[in-house]
């Protein structure tokens, strides 16, 4: 074996076991029920449920740039990096700040006038 195919596989065994968190059925996978997402929401403190929102949004909207095979600008992304380094109070206001950001994106970038302000 090729020392880049056994790269490969030794980078894709720790992707393919944290992947699976993802995957329906997951444990960090969407939550397609709204009443179960609801609960959830409802068990958590004030202010982890309050960051929970303001991460939701962004997901979101991350999504929706996604579907519009639009790019996320690279300064919003190394934001988005940064946001785990703060305390929750600081985090739940970079992710207003960053969740304002992409708002005005999507308002000035996009034509439909479902989306326009």
């Amino acid at each position: 074996m090729s020392n880049q195919k056994r790269h490969d596989q030794d980078a894709s065994t720790p992707i393919d076991g944290i992947r699976k968190h993802f995957l329906p059925g997951g444990k960090l996978a969407p939550i397609n029920d709204l009443a179960e997402y609801e609960r959830q929401m409802n068990a958590l403190p004030p202010s982890e449920r309050e960051l929970a929102q303001e991460v939701t949004i962004c997901a979101n909207m991350c999504q929706f740039f996604s579907e519009k095979n639009w790019t996320v600008p690279h300064q919003i992304r190394v934001s988005m990096l940064d946001v785990k380094n703060l305390e929750i109070p600081e985090r739940i206001g970079r992710m207003r700040e960053i969740n304002q950001e992409l708002m005005e994106i999507i308002h000035s970038a996009s034509p439909d006038t479902e989306l326009r302000m």
